[in-house]
């Protein structure tokens, strides 16, 4: 029987490229982030995952991420690198204070 388990995250909000790829290049400045996690230290081959990413805004609506995952888990060590890129467009707003008699929903929604 095989099976896979997903890397374990604690602290998922200093983590956002790794979990969700959109997210690079979502600041406006580059963003270098290295996380080390040991679960159950002092105990032998207890599970330890480090993480290395990069992200920058390329273009006005492009961001561009790199990622380094290591994880270990008992006799399981596994290496993931990634490239990301992101677009970010607009998709709906809903009416500013400034113009509250207009609508930017389109006429035919």
């Amino acid at each position: 029987m095989l099976g896979q388990q997903e890397s374990y995250y604690s602290l998922y909000f200093e983590n956002m490229q790794v979990i969700n790829p959109a997210f690079a290049g979502s600041e406006s400045k580059n963003e270098f982030t290295l996380l080390n996690r040991n679960q159950w230290t002092g105990l032998s081959d207890s599970p330890k995952i480090m993480t290395l990413s990069y992200s920058y805004k390329a273009k006005k609506n492009i961001g561009i991420g790199f990622s380094v995952v290591s994880d270990k888990v008992f006799i399981e060590n596994q290496t993931f690198a990634y490239v990301d890129v992101s677009y970010s467009c607009l998709l709906y707003t809903s009416p500013s204070p400034r113009d509250a008699t207009l609508s930017r929903m389109p006429s035919s929604a």
